[in-house]
């Protein structure tokens, strides 16, 4: 088992390495090549997400949330879904340690009702049910956009919960390196520049565990390597600006599975329980995506035309005898599953500005093709497409700041749907003001829904939600306060099948997932921060989701979904970049027990999970101006908590107390 391992040499070369960068960065200073400090995007104060523009934050009525590049960089956040995992709404449930996959889920809403874009695209992934913002990582990330609450009217299919934008550009970046060690051989390598980023990191996660069902032990086959690297830059041609990115991520992980597999009881082939925690099951991921933004500036409007293309190949495989072996009976069978998605897309959009007006309106079109060769069915390739219209309209009322939009969409053989939008953003007081939002969405089923042999329904149809929210600001309350209600209803919603009989094959009759014909989802979130006091702040973050209901029969709570979630930080920022200790915090995170789904009076092992409670610390050290060592604590209340399927039932276990340690030129 790895636990806490001298660091200090390491870490000494490493020192080393990062101090000769930061000389080299100054020779690059003397010699007159400008090194701009970053600006942090809370005091620019402008998103680009809520409205499908740029403008000022406290313009944007739907709920946005931003996770800039230095609260990145100071908290040590290595994966998107690091990132996002304290923004109020958002639940994140992960499979394991660094690298494993993590479950999205916005004000109630399942992974699948989330949409995820790079620089305002959807991501590739989508439609084999692949987007794992888990092993997403913030290299070459320059601040990432949550915007919760219904978006297809912009955006279309799959925002029902809301819309996470990852934004990679940005003109102005100073140089960046991290150099990291850590326990449970966690090492990590980041450079990033103005126009290019690298990342390698290497994990072997082998730590121990509390056993259920089988014998405590150690988890081993979890280990993850991770490369990526991205480029981008921006010229002129003329009066219009162009932008261009591409990126690569390759991912290797293992998949140990659970330690005690749910489906069925004594397990299948007893004689492989001692194997439970050490499978032979791998999974390699290749993302690749590529951008190209085309904009023209006028006196009062902006033309914008963005091509994108994406592309993801997951192999998973697995020998005969694995507990996971193809999921069979007697796990005889060895895997050699081969997923792919390739996706083409274009949006045409203008934005129109006048004293008393903003018109946004345009087009987006996307096609291509999955392939889905799983649990041994017939390899097939299903095409998928869009084709959408949509128009937003912003106007003052008086005092109030109101907007009115509408979408038309056709998602190819699933058919068409409208989605309208209202919303306003109205001054009560000086810095007090209200917002509120109605929005319908809609998300057809993608690929895996319909075809991936064993876990899919091909007779689903498109989820229907409407989306009420309103959120009260208070911007005089400590350092600014906002609390919000909402409220989602469902019909048609995509969910386990309550009444699936795990013993029997899937069929007809016994299909895994179905649609829930009303489902009823509302909460209320509370984000509230101090403001700074010699360098000192707090942040505190509740969202209860007090419903989350299948009624289709008699009521039921929707598995997955967690009552209470919580964040709270306490943090200290220097004011000046002179003094010795740059920051500290300490960061709690907290999600309540997520509710099993009755199985005829039985529970289903595969959805309950405890509730836990996360701790973790970091202190930062100025060595020198442009050299910065962390040292960082992670779970610190060594709680072996399972984020899916809990005790007894066995589960994912996530690693116990660790350490890191870090250099960084910023």
């Amino acid at each position: 088992m790895n636990g806490h391992r001298p660091l200090a040499r390491r870490v000494t070369g490493a020192a080393y390495a990062l101090l000769a960068l930061v000389s080299a960065a100054s020779a690059a200073r003397a010699a007159g090549v400008p090194t701009p400090e970053p600006t942090d995007l809370t005091e620019i104060g402008r998103v680009v997400t809520s409205d499908r523009q740029d403008e000022p934050l406290r313009s944007a009525a739907r709920t946005t949330y931003v996770v800039g590049k230095a609260e990145m960089i100071v908290r040590g956040y290595a994966s998107v879904a690091d990132a996002i995992a304290t923004i109020p709404g958002v639940s994140v449930e992960r499979y394991g340690a660094l690298g494993a996959t993590a479950n999205i889920g916005i004000r109630g809403s399942s992974s699948a009702q989330v949409l995820v874009l790079v620089d305002g695209r959807p991501i590739g992934g989508a439609q084999t049910g692949t987007v794992d913002l888990g092993s997403f990582s913030t290299s070459g990330v320059e601040r990432i956009e949550v915007v919760e609450g219904g978006g297809a009217t912009l955006y279309g299919a799959g925002a029902i919960g809301g819309v996470i934008n990852i934004l990679t550009s940005h003109p102005s970046t100073a140089p960046l390196a991290i150099l990291q060690d850590g326990s449970f051989g966690q090492r990590r390598f980041d450079l990033e520049t103005r126009n290019f980023a690298f990342e390698r990191v290497v994990a072997t996660n082998d730590f121990g565990y509390v056993g259920t069902s089988v014998p405590s032990g150690n988890r081993i086959d979890d280990d993850v390597e991770r490369t990526i690297a991205r480029v981008r830059g921006d010229t002129s041609l003329g009066a219009v600006r162009v932008q261009g990115s591409a990126g690569l991520s390759d991912v290797h992980l293992g998949v140990p599975g659970p330690i005690a597999l749910p489906f069925s009881t004594p397990a299948p082939n007893p004689a492989l329980a001692s194997s439970y925690q050490s499978s032979t099951t791998r999974q390699n991921t290749t993302n690749a995506d590529a951008r190209a933004t085309f904009a023209l500036d006028a006196k009062d409007a902006a033309t914008t035309l963005d091509l994108s293309a994406t592309r993801q190949v997951l192999q998973y495989y697995s020998s005969a005898g694995d507990p996971l072996a193809c999921f069979t009976a007697a796990f005889t069978q060895p895997c050699d599953d081969l997923n792919r998605e390739t996706r083409l897309q274009a949006s045409l959009r203008r934005v129109v500005q006048t004293a008393s007006e903003r018109l946004i309106y345009g087009i987006d079109v996307a096609r291509g093709d999955a392939r889905i060769d799983a649990g041994g069915g017939a390899i097939a390739t299903h095409p998928f497409s869009q084709t959408a219209a949509y128009a937003q309209d912003s106007v003052p009322i008086g005092a109030v700041n109101a907007y009115a939009g509408l979408r038309a969409e056709r998602d190819g053989g699933q058919g068409g749907a409208f989605a309208p939008s209202t919303g306003f953003i109205a001054p009560l007081a000086p810095q007090l003001a209200l917002s509120a939002n109605y929005a319908a969405g809609f998300r057809a089923p993608d690929a895996v829904d319909l075809y991936y042999p064993g876990f899919s329904n091909p007779n689903l149809v498109p989820e229907r939600t409407q989306d009420v929210d309103a959120t009260l600001r208070a911007a005089r309350i400590l350092g600014g306060t906002s609390f919000t209600y909402f409220t989602i209803a469902g019909q048609n919603l995509i969910v386990v099948n309550p009444h699936f009989d795990y013993s029997a094959p899937p069929g007809p009759g016994n299909e895994p997932i179905v649609n829930a014909q009303h489902a009823s989802i509302a909460g209320m979130t509370l984000a509230t921060r101090t403001v700074a006091v010699r360098g000192m702040t707090a942040t505190l973050g509740i969202t209860d989701l007090y419903r989350a209901l299948d009624l289709t029969g008699p009521a039921t709570r929707l598995a997955g979904r967690p009552v209470f979630t919580t964040s709270l930080a306490l943090e200290y920022a220097a004011p000046s970049a002179q003094g010795r200790l740059a920051a500290l915090g300490v960061i709690a995170h907290g999600m309540g027990a997520r509710s099993a789904v009755p199985q005829g009076g039985a529970i289903d092992p595969t959805q309950y999970a405890t509730e836990y409670t996360a701790v973790d610390a970091y202190v930062r050290v100025r060595l020198a101006q442009r050299a910065l060592l962390s040292v960082r604590g992670t779970n610190l209340g060594n709680e072996r908590y399972s984020q899916i399927a809990s005790p007894p039932f066995g589960g994912y276990p996530m690693p116990g107390r660790g350490v890191s340690v870090d250099v960084s030129t910023r």
